[in-house]
């Protein structure tokens, strides 16, 4: 390894930057004569305000942070890896060599006095955005207003701080990276992790993408150090059926795998929702190979009517 500088492309948030420097930082373990930087980059997502179907979905947060890779502002991004489309191709000249451990794919419910979501009365506002959660939430209890928001999740818990809202819905992995990086975001709230059974995670869930140029072949192979086995197919077969679905920012698509059989097997559930959340479609498949498994559960929930849905969706 010669590599005398590897700079990262990162989103300026307080959650992207946290993740950024824990690559950063295992970087520079295992290569310490290597100068280890990052670069935050503004997103077109990160500065507009409106609904993100407007700039033409989840592309917003990643487009500014590829450019700067293409550029050679950058050698390596790491990006949330739900925030990087399915419906797409991948961006030419640049690669995803995998991806860290996967932490908690969990949702979890915020709120200010310990109430759990079980006892939220009718009528309360419960902050949350992204299609998926709102129709689960709306099938598990519809009596229950939802608020959207849109933001970092440090600027979400404000609105939960100042009683705009009554509960808030957000990714647990997420919210404990913030809380790791200051201990004062969300300082008295109390959560409840919601289970996978009551509210399916989102498609990459938990999963750090580290994206390179395709040609930068030292910067791959340094990168590919922090990469794992398990986090890579279970990524590789939630991405094949979101790609299958052709999932796009406002489609209610939720999916998670986990490794099962002494980590020589996967088991993908992958659910479509109507927005309403009257309308639930799901299916699991277990096997050994992460894109039979995706085209599999993509094939079920099409042959239950999900094309419709997701289309009546847009």
């Amino acid at each position: 390894m010669t590599l005398e500088r590897i700079t990262i492309a990162s989103r300026p948030s307080t959650m992207a930057l946290f993740q950024a420097r824990q690559v950063r930082d295992r970087l520079a373990h295992w290569y310490p004569n290597t100068d280890v930087t990052i670069l935050p980059v503004s997103t077109e997502g990160d500065r507009w305000a409106g609904r993100l179907a407007d700039l033409g979905g989840k592309g917003a947060f990643i487009k500014g942070v590829e450019q700067a890779l293409l550029d050679g502002r950058a050698d390596l991004a790491v990006h949330c890896l739900k925030d990087m489309p399915g419906d797409t191709e991948p961006t030419d000249g640049l690669t995803v060599v995998g991806y860290p451990a996967r932490d908690a794919v969990n949702d979890v419910m915020v709120t200010a006095d310990g109430t759990r979501m079980h006892q939220l009365l009718p009528g309360a506002r419960v902050g949350t955005s992204g299609p998926r959660r709102v129709a689960q939430l709306a099938a598990y209890n519809p009596a229950l207003v939802t608020v959207p928001v849109r933001g970092n999740v440090d600027s979400r818990l404000r609105l939960l701080a100042e009683r705009e809202i009554d509960a808030l819905i957000v990714a647990r992995c997420g919210l404990v990276r913030l809380r790791s990086a200051d201990p004062r975001i969300g300082e008295g709230m109390v959560l409840e992790t919601i289970s996978t059974v009551r509210m399916l995670p989102a498609v990459g869930a938990g999963l750090l993408a580290l994206q390179t140029r395709t040609d930068d072949e030292a910067t791959i192979a340094a990168v590919s150090r922090l990469c794992d086995v398990h986090a890579g197919a279970e990524a590789d077969a939630e991405r094949t059926m979101l790609r299958a679905l052709a999932g796009h920012c406002l489609a209610p698509i939720a999916g998670h795998a986990d490794t099962v059989v002494r980590g020589r097997e996967l088991r993908l559930t992958g659910a479509v929702f109507s927005p309403d959340g009257k309308t639930r479609m799901e299916s699991t498949l277990q096997g050994p190979s992460p894109e039979a498994v995706g085209h599999g559960v993509a094939a079920d929930l099409l042959a239950q009517g999900a094309r419709r849905v997701l289309d009546d969706a847009r």
